[in-house]
């Protein structure tokens, strides 16, 4: 039977991810719930992470820091 675990990459993704969301979205996160309002900079931080486009390819990425 094949293993259901993380590949490294797909490791090293959900760590950066999680240590964004701790850092970044947990202060705050019952207010904005309630609100239902993600600040405009929250946007720029998770697309300078490349959350948006995981799933794309990056020679398809048309905006690279």
């Amino acid at each position: 039977m094949a293993g259901f675990g993380f590949s490294e990459e797909h490791e090293t993704i959900r760590r950066s991810i999680r240590k964004f969301a701790q850092k970044e979205l947990s202060q705050g996160a019952n207010e904005r719930a309630k609100s239902h309002n993600l600040p405009r900079n929250f946007n720029k931080k998770i697309a300078e992470l490349g959350i948006p486009g995981i799933s794309i390819p990056e020679e398809y990425w048309w905006a690279r820091s």
